[in-house]
């Protein structure tokens, strides 16, 4: 059996095909900096950074979120192991202003638009550790930040 297909093919000289490739995490910069790692002295007040950006290679603005966490902050008997110091947050990219909430331990930058091939920038916040842990027994704790938009997290 032989089956013969025939199509047709129009051009259109009016018409144009364009792409853009999502950007991928690798485009973008993002880390925390701690002060001291993983040891923090009792009554003093810790200031931890964010550096954000987004290279070149991203090719596209994006909105973007950026969330610190503090967890894990309270000792054995549930008293608090750090305060956050009111104030503290810095202002994001734009004036974005950061959104403290202190029942859930986080604070939320959202920036509307963010271009692409912008580096270095900050933002900061401050904890105050408190006197009231006295024991020479370690406290494990937890300080995270995230970036997302609506290409990567």
């Amino acid at each position: 059996m032989l089956f013969l297909l025939s199509a047709k093919q129009h051009v259109y000289a009016d018409q144009s095909v364009s792409a853009s490739v999502p950007p991928h995490t690798s485009n973008f910069q993002f880390e925390l900096n701690a002060p001291y790692g993983q040891y923090v002295q009792h009554d003093t007040q810790e200031l931890y950074q964010i550096a954000y950006g987004a290279y070149r290679s991203a090719g596209l603005p994006t909105s973007m979120k950026i969330t610190a966490t503090w967890s894990g902050t309270a000792d054995s008997n549930g008293a608090p192991l750090f305060h956050y110091i009111d104030g503290s947050a810095t202002n994001a990219y734009g004036g974005a202003v950061p959104v403290v909430d202190l029942n859930n331990e986080t604070i939320t930058w959202t920036i509307p638009l963010f271009p692409f091939n912008i580096q270095n920038q900050t933002v900061s916040f401050g904890l105050q550790s408190t006197s009231d842990y006295t024991k020479d027994v370690p406290v494990t704790f937890s300080i995270s930040a995230v970036m997302s938009n609506q290409y990567v997290t």
